[in-house]
């Protein structure tokens, strides 16, 4: 049941992490094309670009999202979270240790 309860709480952390930075990444670049007054094309994800929402001179927006970078994106910040879970608990398992 630990197991679970583990997986479900990475799995959140890391799509609010993945939605946050993707988040970020669209006011920079609106920020970005406002600066050089220019027509923006977002593309958001990282590494992979996973989503593109772009105009055309009639200023119809055409958007494309590409699932599996989508998805190729949650594993990588799936991992950096687990990762970071479990170096917290060997650090937290360390102290305790020093302190004993």
């Amino acid at each position: 049941m630990k197991t679970v309860k583990h997986f479900f709480k990475i799995s959140f952390y890391a799509l609010v992490v993945l939605c946050t930075i993707s988040f970020i990444i669209i006011l920079l670049e609106i920020l970005f094309y406002s600066q050089i007054k220019e027509l923006p094309q977002i593309n958001i994800g990282i590494p992979k670009v996973f989503y593109i929402f772009s105009p055309n001179e009639e200023m119809k927006y055409r958007t494309f999202l590409e699932w599996k970078y989508l998805l190729f994106d949650y594993l990588i910040f799936w991992i950096v979270v687990f990762l970071y879970f479990q170096l917290k608990n060997n650090f937290k398992l360390l102290n305790n240790f020093k302190q004993r």
